[in-house]
């Protein structure tokens, strides 16, 4: 008997190029939990914020999943594990990669939002980084090192990534720009989400 169901997201329910999941395979998959007992949700390296923005905002389609590479697990909407490195790991690993021709490492503030990036340490070549964000559907800003402080964003870089994500938010739904103050992230008639809300 089936009682679970992950699927990994980018080139699977996300097509490279892509923005989002289909409204064809959200469909399906609020299917599949309403009139099954089976649980859905994704398997991926992507963070849950990246995720929202991925499923445009339908927390359903995510109340279970592996995410952040196993980092994140929940299970129909609790969290079953929960792993964060500490800054000295990440910075190994980020200067493990620094010599390492278009590598880089992507690490996550701990606290975030759909208008924060996640960071992208080292030295990289901004075209490359501009694919990997156009495949990808991944809003980043670029650091030398490891931030001290993962839950702080420099406020240039949330600056630059909450233009580039409310550009891409206004064009999906138009309706935002009139709803949910002061956050402006809910859809029309829904309230905002707490997990994402900037305010």
């Amino acid at each position: 008997m089936i009682k679970l169901v992950l699927s990994d997201m980018d080139n699977t329910l996300v097509p490279f190029g892509n923005r989002r999941v289909s409204d064809f395979t959200r469909k399906a998959i609020h299917t599949l939990l309403e009139e099954t007992d089976i649980a859905f949700g994704p398997c991926t390296g992507r963070d849950y914020v990246e995720l929202m923005r991925l499923f445009s905002l339908d927390e359903a389609c995510m109340q279970t999943g592996v995410m952040s590479t196993g980092k994140r697990v929940l299970y129909k909407g609790k969290t079953i594990s929960l792993s964060i490195f500490d800054h000295k790991t990440l910075q190994g690993v980020a200067d493990a990669l620094a010599d390492e021709k278009n590598m880089f490492l992507v690490c996550y503030p701990e606290k975030t939002n759909l208008f924060n990036p996640a960071y992208v340490v080292g030295p990289l070549d901004k075209d490359i980084l501009a694919d990997y964000e156009r495949k990808l559907v991944f809003v980043s800003g670029i650091v030398d090192q490891v931030p001290d402080d993962v839950d702080l964003l420099p406020q240039q870089l949330r600056a630059q990534a909450r233009r580039r994500t409310w550009s891409a938010v206004a064009k999906r739904w138009p309706q935002l720009v009139q709803t949910c103050t002061p956050c402006r992230l809910s859809l029309s008639g829904l309230t905002c989400f707490p997990r994402v809300c900037p305010s």
